[in-house]
């Protein structure tokens, strides 16, 4: 994408940033299309706490769409926690696509309209102004979705903190692996 707002960059291959504009905050929001893949786990990093938006099981209804969503609970200091993993812990390693784009609307909101918006919403609220991370290239043809383990490493190797809280904003519906382009978890792991 050629034209993006400045406080957005890429995180390797598979995910944007856009960084809050309320300071340095090593707090996470990640948005996406996500599920529960059916045997698939890894422990959770060292310094790493994750804050499930919902139960295991469940889906996340963005019935406005994700732009709204965010905004809301941006205004409104909801931070939409349900379930904890803390280090060293098992966690799901759900599948994450792409979230963005004119799917949630009537057809003419593009997916940059979209991250425009959202930048817009960075660092508005001076009591949590999180870094908000999205997946990026829906291609069905291909390997587009990644694991959130990936994810997280991703973030851990780009932006190196003491500690990190990852808000994961997405469904946790239980589904095969054979339902998602998740590509090689080989590929997903190489640096």
């Amino acid at each position: 994408m050629t034209n993006r707002p400045g406080n957005m960059t890429a995180i390797g291959q598979h995910c944007w940033l856009l960084e809050s504009r309320g300071g340095n905050t090593t707090d996470y929001v990640v948005m996406a299309h996500s599920a529960q893949i059916t045997g698939k786990t890894f422990t959770v990093p060292q310094r790493v706490a994750i804050h499930y938006g919902v139960y295991g099981g469940s889906a996340l209804t963005m019935m406005d769409g994700p732009v709204r969503f965010f905004s809301d609970s941006i205004a409104n200091n909801q931070r939409h926690v349900t379930e904890t993993r803390h280090s060293e812990y098992l966690a799901s390693d759900l599948a994450l696509g792409k979230v963005l784009g004119s799917h949630w609307q009537t057809g003419t909101t593009t997916a940059s309209e979209d991250y425009w918006a959202l930048s817009r919403q960075m660092g508005n609220d001076p009591a949590w102004a999180p870094n908000l991370v999205l997946v990026r290239n829906r291609n069905r043809m291909i390997g587009s979705e990644i694991y959130l383990s990936y994810l997280i490493d991703q973030i851990m190797r780009a932006r190196p903190a003491d500690s990190y809280a990852f808000h994961i904003w997405g469904c946790r519906g239980i589904e095969a692996e054979a339902r998602w382009k998740l590509g090689s978890q080989r590929f997903q792991t190489q640096a």
